[in-house]
């Protein structure tokens, strides 16, 4: 195993993990951790090494990059405590807990590739399974956005900042799927309300 084939989706996006293995960021592309409640550019020179157990958000234009391993002994921003992110080598039912909040990679539910962000992947927020070597975000619910039970931290488009989403009632009063995703109206079928099934005919 020399590397790994990361695939960028047509937003720009995508998230990687591995426990073991340092990388070659890729040209082209930037590593982003998550601190102090945004993504902030963290492995953004060419070429540049990624030590192992460092969960990454990588921006890059849509398409496939290989990541090569290395090696590497440089500390990680996830051991200094400026990383935010966790992630799963492989595919993973993350153990919930009633203490945090839990933020897949994902698009809104209208699916706007501009919408790209970290999204409750649950309707409460609560854990999910996570894919292999992918990242995700564990937000405690103490913090001044888990208080506010916001369900979504869209990019917006930049890196420079995040924007909080459907926060306080909105949140509350949404509809969403079986799968998680939130609809703007229910069809016939079976979806949640305020944590509940509810059956529409």
């Amino acid at each position: 195993e020399t590397g790994y084939n990361l695939a960028v989706s047509a937003a720009g996006y995508a998230t990687y993990f591995n426990s073991a293995k340092a990388f070659t960021m890729p040209i082209g592309a930037t590593g982003y951790v998550w601190d102090e409640g945004k993504i902030q550019a963290a492995y953004d020179e060419p070429a540049e090494v990624v030590p192992a157990n460092e969960p990454l958000v990588i921006k890059a234009a849509a398409g496939n990059y290989p990541l090569w391993f290395t090696t590497s002994t440089e500390k990680t921003y996830k051991s200094a405590g400026m990383n935010d992110l966790e992630g799963t080598d492989v595919e993973t039912a993350i153990t919930d807990d009633d203490a945090y909040y839990f933020y897949g990679l994902s698009l809104n539910a209208s699916s706007d590739p501009a919408s790209v962000g970290f999204y409750w992947m649950n309707p409460t927020g609560a854990a999910f399974t996570n894919g292999a070597h992918k990242a995700y975000l564990k937000l405690a619910k103490s913090t001044p956005a888990g208080s506010q039970a916001v369900n979504g931290f869209p990019f917006n488009g930049t890196t420079t900042g995040i924007e909080q989403i459907e926060a306080g009632a909105d949140a509350k009063n949404a509809i969403y799927d079986l799968s998680g995703r939130r609809v703007n109206k229910a069809a016939k079928g079976i979806y949640i309300l305020n944590g509940k099934k509810v059956l529409v005919k």
